[in-house]
């Protein structure tokens, strides 16, 4: 004997229920939801703040939240604080200074060579061009907080091409276009 027939309705709607909250639940276990990691909530707040107070920085990380989503084969960025300004491929990590005069300007530099990196434009042909990009980000984004500007935003471009052209130990300085922020 059927038990479908005898329950009515009812029973129709329950096993179409189940079958809706078992579909949604198998789902949820097969989507990956990735995002940037924080070493601290503190770590956390800070680019929450940044963000908040620059459009650039806000779209950089967008941009870099987009692709960990997009790639999730690629481990994840993981921001900390510290006591510098370093993105390291190699870790995939970005830290920032604790207490950095620039707290935006030096997000978005470091956030836009993880940008960059995800785009594979942190090849040895393209440091410098990656350097001039992050630079014009690190601007924008300290003008749209209103921030005092890293020394570094007012050298002359082929003083900022001479530096990291032996930081990175390029023997002649590339062709490169003016930097670009995102915004």
């Amino acid at each position: 004997m059927e038990l479908a027939p005898m329950l009515g309705n009812g029973s129709r709607f329950a096993s179409s229920r189940f079958a809706s909250s078992t579909s949604q639940f198998s789902s949820l276990l097969y989507t990956q939801k990735r995002s940037i990691s924080y070493a601290s909530k503190a770590a956390q707040q800070h680019v929450e703040a940044q963000r908040m107070r620059a459009p650039e920085v806000n779209e950089i990380f967008s941009r870099i939240e987009d692709h960990e989503r997009q790639h999730p084969g690629r481990p994840e960025l993981h921001v900390q604080l510290g006591n510098q300004n370093i993105y390291q491929p190699q870790n995939n990590t970005l830290t920032v200074k604790m207490s950095s005069p620039y707290p935006a300007g030096d997000l978005a530099h470091e956030g836009r060579h993880r940008h960059d990196d995800n785009l594979g434009l942190l090849t040895d042909d393209l440091l410098i061009q990656g350097e001039l990009n992050a630079i014009e980000s690190q601007r924008r984004a300290s003008n749209q907080a209103g921030e005092s500007h890293h020394p570094i935003l007012s050298w002359k471009e082929i003083d900022v091409k001479r530096a990291y052209a032996k930081q990175y130990a390029i023997p002649s300085l590339p062709t490169t276009t003016p930097g670009k922020s995102l915004t």
